[in-house]
């Protein structure tokens, strides 16, 4: 069976396909579908780019670790290859997904949670402290 689509309804195919991109290898598999419809000529580079583009940024998040950072890096040296995305935004995407995998690694958590808890006693030691200076104060 053949399906006949316009541009506009492959492009709205296109986009509904982002949305169930939930890991990486789903991400390969969306970029493997626009490769294949540029070449089949039935998108435009123009179009094809903004697609894996917008593929690359849903998925810049999904890198929680070392094992996706270096599979997102993969996928980010064959878009570049391709001519999807440029070396400036190749080298973007690769510092969110550093980013990403640093700011969701569970021992940055542990200690971003206990830097605010800290901060919370200081600020309730600083407010004891400054009761007593009035207190102190008052008694004068």
């Amino acid at each position: 069976m053949v399906v006949n689509l316009t541009a506009g309804q492959q492009n709205s195919e296109l986009k509904q396909l982002n949305k169930l991109i939930e890991d990486l290898h789903a991400t390969k598999l969306f970029y493997t579908v626009v490769a294949s419809l540029l070449r089949a000529r039935v998108l435009t580079e123009e179009e094809s780019s903004l697609h894996i583009s917008t593929a690359l940024e849903k998925s810049v998040k999904l890198c929680t670790g070392p094992v996706e950072v270096a599979e997102f890096k993969l996928i980010l040296e064959k878009s570049e290859s391709d001519g999807f995305i440029d070396r400036k935004n190749m080298h973007f995407f690769d510092n969110q997904a550093e980013r990403n995998a640093v700011f969701t690694d569970r021992r940055f958590v542990n200690l971003m949670e206990a830097v605010k808890s800290n901060i919370a006693r200081i600020k309730g030691l600083e407010a004891n402290v400054e009761a007593i200076n009035n207190s102190v104060n008052a008694i004068r």
